[in-house]
């Protein structure tokens, strides 16, 4: 799948589709931890690879909700990084291509962040100013270990019911 450099990227929202959260989702150890002393040791399966999220029997998230008109994820308070950074992938390199359109100067650091298509929050065209100054730097300041609450980087209800 062709990802999408954050330059195309007019703005982003989470519109509570619940569609991301069919993805097979890989944790980290401390995640696997936390996961298993709070619910157990059946959520999380381990393989050569890491450890990943178990899915549900339709494939979802085990901590994906209903919520009158969108899905939400019953995880805030921990949610996985990975699932923290989606539907963005940001690197140190231009490891999907398109290096000008997918340079993200954050800081001293030059990064260069993507977007995955299949997400429906997407807009396209020119960046807005918010997405600039407001959206992508908390997508990056997540993946670089600098902020772990989100604020433009999850769902607007997620702030009406936690």
């Amino acid at each position: 799948m062709k990802l999408v450099p954050w330059s195309q990227i007019e703005s982003w929202a989470c519109i509570g589709c619940g569609e991301c959260c069919k993805l097979t989702v890989q944790v980290t150890t401390k995640e696997w931890l936390d996961l298993t002393r709070l619910y157990g040791p059946g959520l999380v399966e381990q393989n050569i690879e890491g450890f990943w999220l178990r899915k549900t029997l339709n494939s979802d998230c085990p901590f994906l909700y209903r919520f009158p008109e969108r899905w939400i994820c019953g995880l805030q308070p921990m949610k996985p990084l990975a699932c923290k950074l989606w539907p963005f992938r940001i690197c140190g390199s231009a490891k999907y291509g398109m290096s000008d359109e997918s340079l993200y100067k954050y800081k001293n650091e030059n990064l260069h962040v993507y977007g995955f298509p299949q997400c429906p929050g997407f807009s396209y065209g020119k960046p807005t100013e918010r997405f600039i100054l407001k959206t992508l730097p908390e997508f990056v300041e997540i993946q670089l270990g600098m902020r772990r609450e989100q604020f433009y980087s999850t769902s607007r209800l997620r702030h009406a019911i936690f």
